[in-house]
């Protein structure tokens, strides 16, 4: 019973942060292709001399809001479907 439950929220988190991972790595590409971290300006002051925590910051807080997204699809997304999948598969 334990290792059935390990395994749905690993398939949870699996199903939610996979396919956000990758849309923040596309995101921060084109992002800071486009925009080179010393142009940024927040509140009126320069980012600090930093690129590296610039690709960061901006990674995390990317991957955060796709985080977000896919979750609100993974609990809009039909319950059936899961219990259908966990039966054929997750035994």
């Amino acid at each position: 019973m334990l290792t059935f439950l390990i395994r749905k929220i690993l398939y949870r988190g699996m199903v939610i942060l996979w396919p956000s991972f990758l849309m923040a790595a596309a995101a921060t590409g084109l992002f800071f292709s486009a925009i080179d971290p010393h142009d940024l300006i927040l509140y009126g002051a320069y980012v600090p001399d930093s690129r590296m925590a610039a690709y960061t910051v901006g990674f995390l807080l990317i991957w955060t809001f796709t985080a977000i997204a896919s979750m609100l699809t993974y609990y809009l997304h039909s319950e059936k479907q899961e219990e259908a999948y966990t039966r054929r598969f997750i035994r």
